[in-house]
């Protein structure tokens, strides 16, 4: 199931992907943080635009900023993987996405309240 087009276009302007999954009903928004990451939300998707919305703000609820930086770290404290090697640095990049993902729940949000009008 696909996006409405000019929902689409709204995400695809702030520089997001979009993938569709053919074989269920999954949806993927692919995000390039500042430090090269690639970043991607993953969510179910049947068509209903408010549980999109609300599923997205979910998991702006959950993400764990520390969490996904320590993945990008070694032993030492500094980047791994072609993450920066400056722990502050990996730790902003990861802020970048939380926002990102901010960002995203906003724009479906606002689409999902113009159509309701």
């Amino acid at each position: 199931m696909k996006l409405p087009i000019e929902l689409e276009q709204a995400i695809l302007d702030k520089d997001f992907a979009i993938n569709y999954d053919k074989n269920s009903e999954y949806i993927e928004f692919e995000y390039y943080s500042p430090a090269g990451q690639k970043f991607i939300i993953p969510m179910e998707f049947n068509g209903d635009l408010k549980k999109l919305s609300d599923d997205i703000y979910d998991y702006y609820n959950c993400y764990d900023v520390n969490e996904a930086a320590y993945l990008w770290l070694d032993n030492t404290g500094h980047g791994k993987n072609g993450a920066p090697l400056d722990m502050r640095d990996v730790i902003a990049d990861m802020e970048e996405c939380e926002d990102a993902i901010y960002q995203l729940f906003l724009i479906v949000d606002e689409y999902c309240q113009k159509i309701s009008e």
